[in-house]
């Protein structure tokens, strides 16, 4: 028992390298605290945000500095594909009580793992939801890597083990007509599917034309065969420009090639995102 002790001294290392963090335990789990923020962690997985934290002493700093720039003013946020909260718990500490933050996720297990994380934060503006978005209503088999949650897929999309989930989909133009919304910023993050959820988003793209920061990986979006310049031809019918997130700025991308190694996008409305536009894209 002595050498498994160890590992606690281990960490205490690791910790060191990571600014405001901490790691403790007691009978119910284990958890990370960072930034006033704390968030449970599980051992089966491998690749969640808490741990990718300790890992490289942050989680993709270039795209969450973006995105919480770009949050200014926003009173209603969509975080689809939320996983354990992450993103959706950053949101809300930003914003404050006064926004609203919608946290989809499909996967049952991995649904109450948010909701955990929810209430381990207190944080009554967050409001999770357990279905996901596509371009209709429908109930959809998922493939979960039992060690890896955040690959959750309709689509098998690494050759990992998997279990078959079935999971509720629908229509985000639906979701937010029933529920009265008008939505500022939306985050996407649904492991290759994220082109059907902006086919079924058209209504609100058009009239409410939100902030977008989404994925887009080309051998995610192979699996459910298409290009990811087919989202960024959808968005540009609405009036969307698309930026890669720099250290520097918004750097504009016209398209995705085989030399394109960024997998995280934003895209800005050229009439409603003026500001940020003139604020923060790198001139050409």
């Amino acid at each position: 028992m002595h050498k498994g002790y160890k590992v606690l001294f281990d960490m205490q290392k690791l910790i060191q390298t990571t600014s405001d963090s901490s790691v403790y335990l007691d009978r119910n789990g284990v958890y990370i605290s960072f930034d006033n923020l704390k968030m449970q962690v599980w051992e089966n997985e491998k690749r969640i945000a808490p741990f990718e934290f300790l890992n490289f002493g942050g989680y993709e700093p270039t795209y969450s500095k973006t995105m919480f720039q770009l949050l200014e003013g926003c009173s209603c946020v969509f975080d689809i594909g939320a996983n354990i909260g992450w993103f959706s718990i950053h949101f809300a500490k930003i914003l404050g009580p006064q926004a609203a933050i919608y946290a989809f996720e499909p996967i049952p297990s991995t649904f109450e793992k948010l909701a955990t994380n929810i209430k381990l934060n207190a944080i009554s503006s967050i409001h999770p939801i357990n279905i996901g978005f596509s371009d209709h209503k429908k109930r959809a088999v998922f493939f979960v890597d039992p060690e890896e949650s955040t690959s959750a897929s309709e689509r098998v999309t690494t050759e990992t083990e998997k279990i078959e989930i079935s999971c509720d989909l629908e229509k985000l133009d639906d979701f937010v007509s029933y529920k009265n919304l008008c939505v500022d910023f939306i985050k996407c993050d649904v492991e290759g599917g994220e082109l059907f959820v902006f086919l079924g988003a058209q209504r609100t793209l058009a009239s409410q034309r939100p902030i977008i920061c989404t994925e887009m990986l080309r051998k995610w979006s192979r699996a459910f065969n298409y290009h990811p310049n087919q989202i960024i031809q959808l968005l540009s019918s609405k009036g969307y420009e698309c930026f890669t997130p720099e250290t520097n700025g918004l750097k504009r991308v016209l398209e995705v090639t085989n030399e394109t190694d960024t997998t995280n996008f934003i895209f800005l409305h050229k009439e409603k995102h003026a500001k940020f536009l003139s604020n923060l894209v790198i001139p050409s």
